[in-house]
This record gives C-alpha cells, structure tokens and sequence, in this order.
C-alpha cells in the first residue's frame, strides 16, 4: 500500500513531464502548419497570424513597448519603493538604457517620416522597426509558451542527453542545445530568448553565452522571412 502512495505522484509528475513537454516540442520545434518553404513550425505560424491581425496597430505597440521600458528602467534606479520593479529593472545598465532610447526616437522618426532618408528610409528605419515587430510579437508569444520547455523536465533531460556532444565540442552545458536548435529550426529571437533565459537563471556562466547567438546570427535570413 505504501509503495503504491509513494508512486501516484511520481507516476503524476511523469505524466506531466510528457504531456507539457510534447506540447513545447510540437509548437517549437515541428514543422506542423503550411508555410512558404513546405511546413513550418506553431511559433511562426502563430506569429505571422498575430502579425497581421495586429497590423494597423503594431508601430504604435513597439513605441509604447519601448516607452514603458524606458519608464521602468529609470523609475527602478529612482527609487527602491516598488522591491518587484527594482528587481526586474534595477540592474538593467546605464548603456542599455541609452540604446533603448535612440531606439524609440529611431522608431518615432520612422514612423512620422521625420528625418533624413538614410535613417527613416526603407532600408534602415523601415527594416529596423519592422524587425522590432517581429521581436514584440515573437517574445510576447514565446514567454507564454516557454515554461512548456523549461518548467517541465524537458530542458534537464535534453543537457543530460546532449551533455557528451556540447561540452567537449562547443564547451556549454547540454541544454545550450535547445536554444541552439530553436535558432534553426523555429526562430532566431527565441534562440536569444532561450540563451538570456539560461543565463539569467545562472545555467550558463558569464563566459558562455556569446557561443550560443551566433547560431541565431547564421539564420537571420529566416528571421528576415517571418
């Protein structure tokens, strides 16, 4: 009797570990839905649905998105009244901050056309705040679906899989692996997702991070297509 107590909540916790994680794989990772190279996988998928129906409205998201972070990056250095802001953004750096803030008088300019052509002209600002679309949508919908990859086993279980082929050749843990293949196989963004993620949470040291974006870098070309 109490062998089978003391297996219910393992059998449990299998049971989520497959479904949850199943789920992560066929949305990340599957090419599943039709696309204009054969099949893609959800994430596109679901990215390009929310794209266009968000069309008239996403320049004005990317400069509220902007604006807002700008907000909260100064008002955590400001003050410490508010622990949960100072938290999220109170080691945001100074430098960042700054990038931020040419970014959102860049994306302002294009949007207005204002200002010279080499900035708000197709090639440069247009490009730039379309990609900056792209990467609002993509990490919006991605944060909601992540925790399928990484609150449910399946990250642990890919780095002690992959561990003998990452370590020696690209010298990161087994489970750079997922962000690695993400890149590939659905998204660049969501290979840097991945990479801030494990880094943040102190799965990959400070030395480690720069091998895994050039992965994401290698396929800009599909991120350029979504």
């Amino acid at each position: 009797m109490g062998i089978y107590m003391n297996s219910k909540p393992a059998i449990k916790n299998t049971l989520k570990f497959i479904v949850m994680s199943l789920i992560g794989i066929l949305y990340f990772f599957v090419p599943l839905v039709p696309s204009d190279k054969g099949k893609g996988v959800l994430l596109v998928y679901s990215v390009n649905i929310i794209k266009s129906a968000l069309s008239p409205w996403l320049s004005a998201l990317v400069m509220i998105s902007i604006g807002s972070l700008i907000l909260l990056c100064i008002t955590a250095r400001l003050t410490d009244k508010f622990p949960t802001l100072t938290r999220l953004y109170g080691g945001v750096k100074t430098y960042s901050i700054v990038l931020y803030l040419i970014g959102f008088i860049l994306s302002g300019m294009t949007i207005l056309q204002i200002g010279p052509e080499y900035l708000i002209g197709p090639a440069v600002g247009g490009q730039g705040l379309g990609l900056a679309k792209t990467v609002l949508v993509t990490i919006v919908v991605a944060g909601l679906m992540v925790p399928f990859i990484t609150e449910f086993g399946l990250l642990e279980y890919i780095g002690v899989l992959i561990e003998p082929l990452m370590r020696p050749v690209f010298k990161v843990p087994g489970y750079a692996a997922i962000d690695a293949v993400t890149s590939f196989v659905a998204n660049p963004t969501l290979g840097i997702f991945f990479t801030n993620k494990l880094y943040k949470e102190k799965n990959i040291q400070r030395a480690k991070p720069p091998v895994s974006p050039p992965t994401s870098v290698l396929s800009a070309w599909d991120f350029l297509q979504c």
